[in-house]
């Protein structure tokens, strides 16, 4: 759940497809805009968002969101840009952390590496966190690194078939070829089977 902060003053005007003006608090709007992320829609809140930080510029869940939105619509580098500035405000945020860390990925994987490792060591307890670390390692031949970023996911998270996946792909690659297809065949348990 978001917190927002008391500095979120403003209205925000947002023409909808029929001509007409909604009003809504800036507030309202950024909530508004977070449900829409939740369902996966990320057009309209992007327009809530577009105007909310013009109104509360420095509230960083308000970037974060804003990023998380730009990132849905392809436009990775204004993405990238929000996400920093979420973090430089809130570099204790778990969420702000590993949205960056997602968005740096294709172009400045190492870069990705640490902002994973920071969310990490804040205890984060989502399993994408640990399976996208391990991913780039693993990526970059770094299975022994990858292995103990899979096994840490697993003390934390519990059995994820994401984390499992990765820590089967990473045990192959230290030729550990039992154990990887022990962790596949855990993986493929998990998963649900459409017969």
């Amino acid at each position: 759940m978001l917190a927002f902060p008391p500095r979120m003053n403003g209205v925000v005007r947002l023409h909808e497809p029929d001509g007409s003006v909604r009003q809504l608090s800036v507030a309202d709007a950024v909530a508004e805009a977070s449900n829409d992320l939740q369902r996966g829609g990320a057009a309209h809140a992007l327009r809530l968002l577009d105007q909310a930080v013009h109104r509360a510029p420095q509230a960083p869940a308000v970037r974060y969101l804003l990023g998380i939105a730009q990132l849905r619509q392809d436009q990775r580098d204004l993405a990238i840009s929000n996400l920093e500035r979420a973090v430089r405000s809130d570099a204790r945020n778990v969420d702000y952390l590993a949205a960056l860390g997602e968005a740096l990925i294709p172009e400045r994987p190492l870069d990705a590496i640490a902002y994973f490792a920071a969310a990490i060591e804040l205890g984060a307890k989502r399993p994408d966190v640990y399976s996208l670390l391990a991913s780039i390692l693993i990526n970059m031949r770094r299975p022994a690194d990858a292995l103990n970023a899979c096994d840490l996911g697993l003390a934390t998270c519990g059995d994820a078939p994401e984390i499992l996946g990765n820590r089967g792909l990473a045990l192959r690659d230290l030729a550990r070829y039992e154990e990887a297809l022990q962790c596949l065949k855990q993986t493929e348990a998990l998963l649900p089977h459409d017969y």
